[in-house]
């Protein structure tokens, strides 16, 4: 993923060395997504991208890649309707990837009534009885 306005948009769809023209922020939300990424660029590129970031925030890396020309692995979900400079997918095709998914919130928050609310709504419309 990119800003719309990152040079990367302009490269051709097969030139896999643009990737280490420029910086990418890893985002690490945990030790196997971080992990899939590096593996998805070497895999792709023979050599580790030059990493300038790491972040387990979202929001931080969302911010980063939106206002400098850094590149990140990021799920389609997490750039869907976001405000300001949109992130879009870079021109290189890097595979699909999928794994499970689920809420994130912070551990002090769990036995919250409204947080419970929340998770107990979600998992009826996710998981609707059959």
């Amino acid at each position: 993923m990119a800003r719309t306005g990152h040079p990367i948009h302009q490269c051709n769809p097969t030139d896999y060395a643009a990737l280490h023209r420029y910086p990418w922020v890893i985002y690490a939300i945990d030790p196997v997504y971080e992990a899939e990424t590096l593996h998805t660029l070497v895999e792709r590129t023979g050599v580790p991208p030059q990493i300038r970031a790491r972040s387990s925030s979202l929001l931080a890396a969302l911010r980063l890649l939106q206002e400098g020309d850094y590149l990140c692995m990021l799920p389609d979900a997490a750039v869907t309707g976001m405000q300001g400079e949109s992130i879009i997918p870079t021109p290189l095709d890097m595979g699909r990837r999928s794994g499970p998914s689920g809420a994130t919130f912070r551990r002090a928050i769990a036995d919250y009534a409204p947080m419970q609310e929340l998770l107990r709504l979600c998992a009826a419309h996710f998981h609707p009885a059959a």
